[in-house]
């Protein structure tokens, strides 16, 4: 080959190596500013260059920068969401693709981009003052931010608090009976400028229930009051599990979101009727409980052996899987893995292995077994176990082959048994002649 070919050929493949590099599907995120102040808004714009599908944009802390919006379709165009600064602090803002498709690499996309923002409280210098200038002389006023961040009354329609209320005081008691299930919270702030949030009709839940009015004065500074509403229940429902004591909630009263694919029944624990929810496809049943905290979840509950274990699910897509301790698989390693707020069992084959399995129950379909997990792009479906199925083949061979060696076994048994009666009575008949 001549050097002049070898220069075309060198050429052509850095080009062609040059190009797909520079077509390729790409995510890129940037903010209108890198800092803001309490109160203001900042923009947050999205790219999506030769991709298409969908995204979400969220934000690290939305106490500190507020905003976002998942499921959001691009197609090789730019999208500007807008933030709102809450308090003083810094939010991460990030752009992760959902179901994204890569136009010139034909595959699917997968990443993310992000962005710091720092947010700064407003500035509380007096207005009264002035200050030189470095650059000239001149007299630069500021405006003075009220930091009045006091409740002017509270007040609970019906009801009266205890102690009697002082804008000092941080913490009310309330006590009520079992037949109460909603109160009415009102509140004025001292300063016409300052926020009040927390306050209009709260559901109760029998036991403790603590409720926080926030107070925000216009500098951004915060002021937490708390009314903890104790309902009385004459016969409350203990239960113990490992080291900590639950209360059994007995009426739901939309205190805690209900699940897919399971219905509202209502069952005895204790001689006490107590609201549940049961699923037709597994027969799980869940009851609710409230730990010391007043946080409520879900439990299983088995009405024989009266045991109340932790309900742990996850939902990725059309899948709702409901999580169940497994032995470790052969040859995976038993690892953990945090999703949706939950920490399961994982199982992997290598730690860098993106891909693993999740042993559980899908709660529309009632069928248990393995399912493979992709951390990466976060989905879910059913584990398939090609050596699995290539032995049961050959199991299913190997018994079919044994029925024939048996049956041919047999077969030629009779022939020999019929051959060895035949033999003795012709020696018999030839014995008599």
């Amino acid at each position: 080959m001549t050097k002049r070919i070898k220069y075309i050929l060198c050429v052509m493949f850095t080009f062609f190596i040059a190009k797909t590099n520079v077509f390729a599907g790409s995510l890129s995120i940037w903010s209108g500013a890198k800092e803001v102040t309490v109160g203001q808004t900042v923009t947050v714009s999205v790219n999506a260059n030769n991709l298409a599908g969908t995204f979400n944009v969220s934000s690290s802390n939305n106490e500190i920068l507020a905003g976002g919006e998942s499921g959001k379709w691009l197609d090789n165009d730019t999208y500007t969401y807008t933030f709102t600064a809450k308090s003083a602090g810094t939010a991460t803002i990030t752009a992760s693709s959902i179901d994204v498709a890569d136009y010139d690499r034909n595959a699917k996309f997968s990443g993310s981009k992000s962005v710091s923002i720092v947010v700064k409280n407003k500035s509380t210098s007096s207005s009264g003052g002035s200050s030189n200038s470095n650059k000239g002389g001149t007299t630069a006023d500021k405006k003075e931010y009220d930091a009045n961040n006091n409740l002017k009354s509270l007040t609970i329609d019906g009801q009266s608090i205890e102690p009697a209320f002082n804008k000092d005081t941080t913490e009310y008691k309330l006590s009520l009976d079992q037949s109460i299930e909603k109160i009415n919270i009102q509140a004025s702030a001292e300063s016409g400028k300052a926020s009040v949030s927390g306050t209009g009709e709260k559901t109760l839940s029998q036991g403790e229930n603590t409720i926080e009015v926030k107070v925000t004065a216009e500098n951004g500074n915060e002021k937490v009051y708390k009314i903890i509403v104790t309902v009385e229940d004459k016969h409350p429902i203990f239960t113990k599990i490992g080291k900590n004591t639950y209360t059994v909630v007995k009426k739901n009263n939309n205190l805690i979101d209900k699940l897919e694919n399971y219905e509202e029944v209502t069952i005895k624990i204790d001689a006490q009727d107590v609201i549940a929810y049961k699923n037709n496809k597994t027969n799980v049943l869940l009851v609710i409980l409230k730990d010391k905290e007043n946080k409520l979840a879900y439990y299983t509950y088995n009405e024989q052996t009266k045991k109340y274990e932790e309900y742990h699910y996850i939902k990725v897509g059309n899948i709702t899987l409901q999580i169940l301790p497994s032995k470790t698989p052969e040859k995976y390693t038993k690892d953990k893995l945090k999703i949706q707020n939950q920490t399961i069992d994982y199982y992997k084959i290598s730690k860098k292995n993106k891909i693993g399995l999740i042993y559980g129950t899908n709660i529309k379909t009632g069928n248990t077994d393995y399912y493979v997990y992709d951390t990466e792009e976060e989905t879910l479906s059913r584990y398939y176990n090609p050596e699995v199925k290539v032995y049961k083949q050959e199991l299913k061979q190997l018994k079919e082959y044994t029925m024939i060696v048996i049956g041919v076994i047999a077969f030629l048994s009779i022939i020999v048994i019929i051959f060895s009666l035949k033999k003795g009575k012709k020696k018999k008949h030839l014995k008599t002649m």
